[in-house]
């Protein structure tokens, strides 16, 4: 499924890159093994080179890639970008720059402010939803 679907795996990488990558991550995250030893292999590792790929295939003067991720809060979204921001910086040649949806929440005082105005409105109790985020 993984060539059907064109993700790279470590068959298709050199053994001795592809260790020292994981072996990167493992320092990040804990050594081996470990909870992320088997989202190192199968996950972080073939996400990250799958990106280099498309960044490869790219010509030099091309404007940056821009990959969006969507999962449930605490699905690891959060996680896998800073492996990515990991191997981006042990691996060279390409950089990676991160920017969460957290990080343009309203502050503390707006999303109380979005609270009170819209009681009726459990979604809006919570930041994540629409009107929560700060787009000016």
């Amino acid at each position: 499924l993984a060539a059907k679907c064109g993700i790279v795996t470590a068959a298709d990488i050199p053994s001795e890159r592809w260790a020292a990558l994981a072996g990167r991550l493992f320092e990040r995250f804990g050594s081996a093994p470990s909870p992320h030893d088997t989202r190192v292999h199968r996950y972080y590792l073939p996400v990250y080179f799958w990106l280099r790929q498309q960044l490869d295939a790219r010509p030099a003067d091309s404007p940056p890639l821009c990959v969006g991720l969507q999962c449930v809060q605490g699905g690891g979204k959060s996680t896998l970008v800073g492996a990515l921001e990991a191997l981006f910086d042990a691996d060279g040649g390409k950089r990676c720059v991160v920017a969460s949806l957290d990080d343009f929440y309203l502050p503390r005082e707006g999303l109380d402010r979005v609270a009170r105005e819209h009681r009726h409105n459990r979604l809006l109790q919570v930041r994540g939803n629409p009107q929560t985020h700060d787009i000016e």
